[in-house]
Formats: structure tokens, sequence, C-alpha cells
């Protein structure tokens, strides 16, 4: 209208001249302005059985997550019978096959009810990892507070927590795989509602609810055919299926190229035998994909580089696809896709043309595509093009990801990269193709999972990667023996001390084997597999290898080397298990002055040693220093890795031992309190160290006369370090002459007595130069290990190294 009134129009090969009075430029602009409001009415009437209004976006900008489609049709009383179900049994599956639209189900119900609920999250469910970092992204938008640097398993048992407090949330679980794989992230509560979407039709704890295909009816009503096109919709609906997704990308890829019904329809039919040809689809509707290759023909027409971004995003993970993963430049990619990273406006044009064909969503920082479309892209691919394609993904996905996993600077970027760095590595493993990109993903990932506390996550990355390095393959690193001694070390931190030590006494093998018995390397598994030992009470063979570890690391890096306070420690810790508590502390002493020197102020590793030498102090009989020195580990401890790290709980443990010693049962109890709190959920329930704290709990309640709930700790911790060490553990000689004092003060004088014998057998076989059974201490304090931090130390022959 605007241009009619201020200057002629040309189209169609028909010129409209302009209109030069003032008095009928303002007549035609009000009738301008009459048309579009009328226009704007009968076009809302129009549409008003599918438009609606698009749920607000109450998820922060770093989760992409699907959103409800403007087309969204029908539904009405799958919506009404997930109300329901939800109304009675709190959480449904709702489940069917890709592209059914499940996930529009589940954001149509969230539109329809938001006012219904006080919380909702959405969450990624199909990759552990994502997994976990969406649901703990709760936390920021609801204000719940968590501790910078803790476990992400402790993350997430906190936000469970804080939504089982609450009344009125709604958690929608996308694509998962399983009910066991969201359990631990479930409320125990029955104030809220759960939806998960998932392809699997068994569920065990929720009710099911199966999403079928359009009807006929809905399906030709969602493709709006003109006047003598119905019985042409009709047969394309049948033809897709009546799924959903396919009829949305088929009446997307009408309007962007103005195709007909049966001018779509024939094209369609011409393309099913090309599909069936390209096998692997039988558990899809075959013409899902033929849909999606005629869209890929027109977009490769259009802009050949566009095509190679959909083939790039078909290796990487569905959802977040982030775009600067996709803009990084390797030596391997295509000149004209070279381009895409060179130029943003050319990279954006690439997008927008992807979209417009459904075939990606687009958001501010990320693309998404359905698992089908990467699926018909990798398969219309020649078998050479396919291998490529994973080549260079993989690729991209080594550069993307951050080189130095352990540093807590780089988990910000590790956690967006992660879902797709893994799914470009696993396809590039599963061809055969760049593997040593693969394996340096593997490495990375299982690093930044370690270091971040995700130890059952990293386990299987780790695990992964052995069975990668145990085939034959032309790289140096990673490298079999560092990978097995990483595995060990995760293992350890489980628990798991027995499948530990066979792993690290592997690694010792190959690092001797490899690089000769005086290698600072082997000097690094020695160390790992001489923390397991004394785990498992062969406290002379852990003496043995940390003393190796120490003349290797003496000869090759000198004695003030940085590494050398890790073995320092270590001997300290295993000399204090001998009770030979004056070589202890002067190991300490010396680990301490070498990591104040060379590590920063408030390092975590010179928390470690502050914590060891209390241990070392309170054998002394120094209890004072001691507490001082536990109050620096504790407050470095906090600063560094949070409130709720395990080697906080470490710290509190010792703490709570020498405030009781000290007569300050108030305190005790409180710091036990609270380590046991963090132990149960970033350790487990049967973990040794969680052992450890009930038995020293159980001492201080018996202190304050509270002998049930001390009885019952007691009990709970024998059985824990019995299953998790063994019967003979010396910690259990500990537990047992705690439950005989307690039995004893119960007048219970024959279980006393036989406690106390079976924990004097145990002490006596332990140390047999010890005078009587009076020797074994109530307290258990627990030393720690190697780095609390988990920093990967590099060795070199440099000279001092602050990792």
């Amino acid at each position: 209208m605007a241009a009619i009134v201020a200057g002629g129009v040309e189209a169609a090969g028909v010129t409209l001249p302009a209109v030069s009075s003032v008095a009928r430029q303002l007549i035609l602009g009000g009738f301008g302005i009459v048309l579009i409001i009328l226009s704007a009415i009968f076009r809302t009437q129009g549409n008003q059985k599918e438009e609606v209004t698009v749920v607000e976006d109450r998820m922060p900008t770093g989760i992409p997550r699907p959103r409800l489609t403007t087309r969204f049709t029908g539904r009405d009383r799958l919506i009404e019978e997930v109300r329901a179900t939800l109304t009675t049994e709190r959480r449904i599956a709702l489940a069917g096959l890709g592209g059914v639209g499940k996930t529009q189900l589940a954001l149509a119900y969230m539109e329809r009810f938001r006012t219904e609920y006080n919380i909702i999250w959405w969450v990624r469910a199909e990759d552990s990892a994502v997994l976990g970092e969406d649901f703990v992204e709760l936390a920021g938008v609801y204000n719940v507070e968590l501790a910078a640097g803790q476990p992400r398993d402790e993350q997430v048992e906190i936000v469970r927590r804080w939504l089982a407090s609450r009344t009125g949330w709604l958690l929608v679980f996308d694509n998962v795989e399983s009910e066991e794989s969201i359990r631990e992230y479930l409320p125990d509560s029955n104030e809220g509602h759960v939806i998960a979407t998932t392809r699997g039709t068994y569920w065990r704890d929720f009710s099911t609810l199966i999403v079928n295909p359009w009807s006929r009816a809905e399906s030709v009503d969602f493709l709006r055919p003109g006047r003598g096109e119905e019985n042409d919709a009709s047969e394309l609906a049948g033809f897709l299926g009546d799924l959903p997704l396919a009829l949305d990308q088929a009446r997307s890829y009408m309007e962007e190229t103005s195709t007909g019904f049966g001018e779509y329809l024939s094209l369609l039919k011409q393309r099913t035998s090309e599909v069936l040809a390209l096998g692997s689809v039988s558990n899809y509707p075959r013409t899902v994909a033929s849909t999606w290759l005629m869209a890929m023909e027109a977009v490769r027409k259009a802009m050949p580089a566009a095509q190679d971004v959909l083939n790039l995003c078909s290796f990487f993970a569905p959802e977040g696809v982030p775009h600067a993963l996709l803009r990084t430049e390797v030596p391997s990619l295509p000149r004209r896709t070279r381009s895409l990273s060179e130029d943003r406006l050319a990279y954006n044009k690439a997008v927008s043309l992807l979209s417009r064909y459904s075939l990606i969503q687009a958001s501010r920082d990320s693309v998404s595509l359905h698992r089908l479309v990467q699926l018909s892209t990798r398969l219309s691919m020649t078998e050479g093009d396919r291998r490529r394609w994973a080549s260079i993904a993989v690729g991209m996905a080594r550069s993307f990801f951050p080189a130095e996993p352990h540093a807590t600077h780089s988990w910000p970027m590790c956690a967006v990269a992660l879902p797709h760095v893994l799914s470009a590595a696993r396809f590039a493993t599963e061809l055969r193709v760049a593997l040593h990109e693969a394996a340096v993903i593997l490495d990375r990932s299982g690093t930044y999972l370690r270091v971040t506390g995700r130890y059952i996550e990293a386990l299987a990355i780790f695990e992964e990667l052995v069975g990668l390095l145990r085939q034959p393959h032309d790289f140096v690193t990673p490298d079999l023996a560092d990978v097995l001694n990483k595995t060990g070390t995760v293992l350890r931190a489980r628990g798991e001390l027995s499948q530990a030590k066979l792993v690290l006494e592997e690694a010792v093998a190959l690092q001797t084997q490899s690089r000769g018995t005086s290698h600072p390397r082997v000097a690094v598994a020695l160390n790992t597999l001489g923390t397991v030992l004394r785990g498992l009470g062969e406290l002379e063979q852990a003496k043995e290898c940390h003393q190796r570890a120490l003349d290797i690391e003496s000869s090759t890096l000198g004695d003030e080397h940085v590494q050398l306070s890790v073995t320092l420690n270590n001997l300290g810790n295993v000399s204090r298990g001998l009770r030979d508590f004056a070589s202890a502390r002067k190991f300490h002493e010396r680990a301490l002055t070498i990591r104040q020197t060379y590590l920063e102020a408030g390092h975590p590793d010179v928390a470690t040693s502050l914590n060891n030498l209390a241990n070392a102090l309170a054998d002394a009989g120094d209890l004072q220093g001691a507490r001082v020195s536990l109050t620096r580990a504790l407050s470095f401890d906090e600063d560094a890795l949070g409130r709720s790290h395990p080697a906080v709980a470490s710290d509190l443990i010792n703490i709570g031992a020498v405030a009781a010693d000290l007569g300050d049962l108030a305190l005790a109890r409180e710091a036990l309190d609270r380590a046991l709190a963090v132990n149960e959920v970033a350790m487990g329930p049967a973990h040794p160290d969680t052992g450890v704290t009930l038995n020293n709990l159980a001492v201080v309640l018996f202190e304050l006369g509270e002998f049930d709930r001390a009885s019952a700790l007691l009990r709970r911790a024998l059985a824990i370090s019995e299953q998790s060490l063994s019967p003979d553990h010396t910690d259990v000689a500990s537990i047992l002459t705690n439950l005989a004092q307690l039995a004893e003060s119960l007048g219970e004088s024959d279980r006393g007595r036989d406690c106390r014998e079976r924990a004097a057998r145990i002490w006596s076989s332990a140390y047999p130069d010890a005078p009587t059974s009076g020797d074994i201490p109530r307290w258990i304090r627990l030393d720690k290990d190697v780095a609390t931090a988990e920093v990967d130390i590099e060795i070199d022959h440099a000279g001092p190294s602050t990792a």
C-alpha cells in the first residue's frame, strides 16, 4: 500500500503508476488500512483450528528444546487423556514411532495446562551425559543453590530433592531410551507430574499411552487441500502412513516450491524405489525417507554447501548442535564448506535454507534435527561419502572440544560439546576412519567426566576407549597404559578396588614393557596401584609400589618436582597404615612444602597435604595442631571444589574425630552429619568412605548417650566395610571394637566379648608386633591419596611442573 501511495509498482508484467494527489493518497491509504484489518480477521477465522499460542520459552538459552509448531492440529482426545492419566497416576510415557508426534503432543499438553503448574522443565534424555546437564540446569532458573565444582550426580540429587519438596511441577523427559535411564532423576513425591516420550512401549512404573499416526481425516485437515484436491491429499496421507512429521515436511516442501498435491505425489512415488534400495530403514516408514530425499535434492540444487551442513549434522547428536561446531574449520573440509566457516552470512543462508525445508530447526546458538533426517541423510550417501563425512565430523569435534578438560574454566564448553563429540567419535570408530581423532575425543571426554565426579559415565567411556586401543591402530597417543591408569583411578574412586587392582597391574606391566623400568609414567602407574593396595589393606605391597615410584621420580625428575609430592603424600598415608607415625609426618611435611612452593595458594592438592598432615599430628597427640591444619584444608577445598565435594567430606570426617577428642561433641556431630550427607550422595550408600563416616558418627552418638542410633549406624558400617573392603580389614576391627563397647554398655557381655575377640584377631594379623588389642583405634581417619582435583600432571624433564 505504501508503495502505491509513494510511487509506482511493477509486478507480473503490470506497472501501476504512482498516485500524486494528496487527497487521493489519504483516501487510498485509509481504504488500504480497512482491507488489511478485514484480511487479518478472515485469515484468523480460517486458521482458527490450527493456530496456537506457542508456549513461552522458560528454558535458559544453553538448553535447546523443540518448539510447538503453529501448525499443530488434532490430538485433542490424546491431550485430555494425558491430563486424566497424570491426574490419577502422576507419570505417563508417550510411546510410539519416531516422527509420530510424541514430542509435539507433550509440548501441546504443556501449552494447554501451563497455568496448572508452578514449575515446568524440559530434559533431553536420549544421552545420559546430556540428561544430567539439562536436569541440573533447572537449578539456575529456579534458584536452587548448588556449589560450584560439585559432582554432577550430587547436583542431580539436590535438584531431585528440591523438586520433591515442592508442589505443582511438571517434568518432561524427551526421547528416553528406557525407564531405568531416568529413574535416578524422578522426585520421590506425588505432588508433581512426569511425562516421558519414548519409542519403548514397556514401562513398569509409568502409565503408557501409545501415540499412533493421525487418522486420515486429521491428516487431510492438516494438509489443507484446495477445492478438488481432497482425493490427492487423502492419497498422499495414505502414502505417508499419516505420519505427522512426514506430512509436515511434505506440506513445507509444497508451500516452498509451489508444488500441487498431484505433482508432489507423483514425484514421491518415483522416489520410493530409491529409498528401498538404500535399506536399513525397515523400522520407519520408507516414505518418510523419500520425503526427506526430495527436500535434500531441492537444497542441493539451491545451495550445495547447505547439504554439506546437513551431512555434518547427521554425525552429531540430533539436538542442540552448536553453530560454532558446524563452523569449525579443519583442513579436510571441502572448499565450498570452508567458505561457511569464513563467511557468517553464507552460513546463515545455508541454515535458513535447511530450516525452510524443515530439515533442521535453528535457534540462536544451535540447530536440531530429527533422527530420521539424520538417518536418511547418512543412508543417502555412498559408502565412500559416509566415511569421508564421518572423518570430517570427528576432526571438527576434536578441534571443538577443549584440550584441557581437567581445567575448571573448560567445563561449560565441555558440557555443550560432549554429546556431539561422542556421537562423532562413535561413528568414526564404527566406520573405522579417523581413529586417532576418535580416541583423543574419548580420552578428553572421559577425563572431563572423571574430574567432575561423574564416575559411572567416565568409566563407560574409558572402557570404550580401552576396547579401541586394544585393536590395531597407527597412532601413539592416547596410550593404552595411560588410559588403563585413568580407568583404575575411576574404579578406585567408585570403591571397586579389586577390579581397579587388576586394571592397574596391567597398566604397570604395559608401561614397564614399553618404556622401561625407570620412566616417570611407570611411577605414575605404580602410584595409582599403591593407593588401591592400601585401600585393600595390602600395606607392605602398597609401600613397595610408592617407594619404587619415588626412586624413579627422584632420579628422572629431581627431588623438587611437583609430581614427587603425590608420591610422598601416598608414602605418608601407607606409613600411617603401618603405624609408623614419625615417618608419616615427615613424608606429609615434605609433600606440603613442595606443593606450597609450586602450586597456587588454596590449591586442593595443598588441602590434601594439610588433611593428611593433620592425621599424623593427631596420631602424635597434637590435637590443636591437627585442628588448625584441618580448618585450613576444609577452607581450601570448599573454595576450590564446592561444599559438597567428596574431598570436603574427608576433611569433615577428620574434623569430627579431632573435635570429639577435644571434647567438642556438638561440633563433631555437626561435621559428621554433614560428611554423611555428602558421601551418601557423592560416593553412594555402600562406599567404604560412607562406612567410615557411619562408624565415626556412631562413636559420637555413643558418647552422647544415643545408643539405639549408634547401634544401627555401626551395624550398617560393618556391613559396608565387610562387603566393600574385606571381613579382615583393619577398618572392620575398629567398627567391631565400637560394637563391643556399645554391647558392654548395654549389658550384653557375651556379644561384646565376641566382637572384641574378632577385632583382636584381625588386628594381630595386620600388626603382629602390636602389644594388645587396646591399640585398636575407635576413630577411622581418612587419608587422601592423589590429587583431589584429579588434575592430569604431564610428565616432562624440564623441571618442576604445576600441571
